[in-house]
This record gives C-alpha cells, sequence and structure tokens, in this order.
C-alpha cells in the first residue's frame, strides 16, 4: 500500500500532482486505495498568477477534472475528508473532449 493522506495533518491539502501539463479536456480521475472515512476534495489550481481554485466534481469514487484552454499547467490537490490509505492514482482524458488527434 501507497501513503497515507491524513487531512488533520495537512489542512492546505496535499498535491498529487505538480505543475502537471494536460492538454485542455476532461479528464476522470480515480484514487485506488482504502478510504477510512469520507472522500476528500479534490481542487484544481492553474499554474498562472491569480488564477482561482476550483473543485473538481465528483460521481462516486471518481472526480471529473475540466482543464481549460487557459489554464496552462495545473496542480490537483486532495483536501478535506477523512485518512485514506493510496495505492494508486489514475487520471484518464475522456473520449470527445480533447484536442483532435489525442486518445486514451
Amino acid at each position: 500500500m501507497g501513503p497515507l493522506f491524513e487531512p488533520h495533518r495537512h489542512p492546505e491539502g496535499v498535491a498529487i500532482g505538480e505543475r502537471l501539463s494536460l492538454p485542455p479536456g476532461r479528464y476522470r480521475l480515480r484514487l485506488e486505495g482504502e478510504a477510512l472515512g469520507p472522500l476528500p476534495n479534490l481542487e484544481i489550481q492553474p499554474d498562472r498568477p491569480g488564477a482561482p481554485w476550483r473543485l473538481a466534481a465528483r460521481e462516486g469514487d471518481d472526480w471529473t477534472v475540466e482543464v481549460r484552454e487557459t489554464d496552462g499547467p495545473v496542480t490537483l490537490r486532495l483536501r478535506g475528508g477523512g485518512p485514506f490509505l493510496l495505492s494508486a492514482v489514475e487520471l484518464r482524458l475522456q473520449p470527445g473532449t480533447g484536442r483532435a488527434g489525442l486518445s486514451n
């Protein structure tokens, strides 16, 4: 098993991907592991001065990450929720949402 995410030790959140240069589109993010409480929120922070962070939408155990044309590199951060024993992170571009020529 991987690291334990403990939100009470990291009130500012924990980055699970920093300055990711992702093409614009809609991605599905899934955390594999064992939730020991409620799932945390997933924040998307564009890497540009003054850019506001936003919450990713969650559906069940998956989050939808929207990367916009104007975002530039993004950081994905977990914040809040309960402890989580992380074993893997999967991020996939959703079909038909990215630039032409991209595939899963």
